[in-house]
């Protein structure tokens, strides 16, 4: 399931379905869906103040 996940960026912009969020640990991830039906995500963590390095198994590296 992780290969169907595309990382993407908040300055790129493009028509997007089904959007939904969760929050774990203060960390906030945001699902979209595509017009090609591919996932999209991206990564807000609400309590990283200090610029610390996130990485996590989704490939996400703050």
């Amino acid at each position: 399931m992780l290969d169907t996940l595309i990382k993407t960026y908040p300055h790129l912009t493009g028509t997007y379905k089904y959007p939904t969020m969760i929050r774990h640990e203060g960390t906030v991830i945001a699902f979209a869906m595509d017009d090609q039906r591919r996932i999209h995500y991206t990564i807000l963590d609400l309590d990283n103040q200090e610029g610390r390095t996130i990485s996590s198994p989704l490939g996400i590296i703050g």
